[in-house]
């Protein structure tokens, strides 16, 4: 961990294997993961206090398999939520038993947006590789399949508003994006795929840019 506006930068958790899957933080806890890169060892989710210390393992992952590993992690409420090789599982915070909620091939990345997790694999068929995008409920359920094209991103990004400081005209850094739309237009709930860091653009009052 270090400042935001740079400094020395302070050790937070030691006797790491190989770090996977990103950090998730959520209330005083940061969520990862770690491999060995080993058939013989599983990988682990871990848990750790935000101001340091030692960490729990919360769930670990199967044997036998030496490039499999946590690529990504969201989080629910009191719930985690992570992606591996072949398979969407989920466990407590708190810790207990880790659950598969659905199996999958080739995984790239998993968000939660309101009541659903989204992700994306890719399935390798007789013309090529085809990316799948696909939505299911955070409790549970089966997964519906929402785009089956070359076009669905490897990357999934949620969007966020940006508004300049002050009054009146600002400069705001901003995003190309591509949108997918994954619910009813009343909903207004859409995946956006980050393509390219734009020029700033200027902003007039408080008007909305996505990023």
């Amino acid at each position: 961990r270090m400042p935001k506006k740079g400094g020395p930068a302070a050790v937070l958790v030691e006797g790491l294997r190989f770090p996977s899957g990103g950090i998730v933080l959520q209330g005083s806890d940061l969520f990862f993961g770690d491999t060995a890169w080993s058939s013989a060892l599983p990988y682990r989710l871990l848990k750790a206090p935000v101001a340091g210390g030692a960490p729990t393992v919360l769930a670990e992952g199967p044997t036998g398999d030496n490039g499999n590993a946590i690529s990504r992690i969201a989080v629910k409420g009191t719930d985690i939520y992570w992606i591996d090789k072949n398979s969407l599982r989920k466990v407590a915070a708190a810790g207990g038993e880790a659950t598969t909620m659905a199996s999958m091939s080739k995984p790239r990345d998993l968000i939660v947006s309101g009541e659903y997790l989204y992700w994306t694999e890719s399935s390798a068929l007789a013309s090529g590789e085809t990316r799948i995008l696909k939505r299911l409920a955070a409790s549970g359920g089966t997964p519906v399949i929402l785009s089956q094209t070359g076009d669905v991103p490897q990357r999934l990004a949620k969007p966020v508003r940006v508004e300049p400081e002050g009054h009146g005209a600002g400069l705001v850094e901003t995003v190309d994006l591509v949108s997918y739309q994954i619910e009813s237009a009343a909903d207004r709930d859409s995946l956006l795929h980050p393509r390219r860091l734009a020029a700033r653009d200027e902003v007039a009052g408080h008007q909305r840019r996505w990023a």
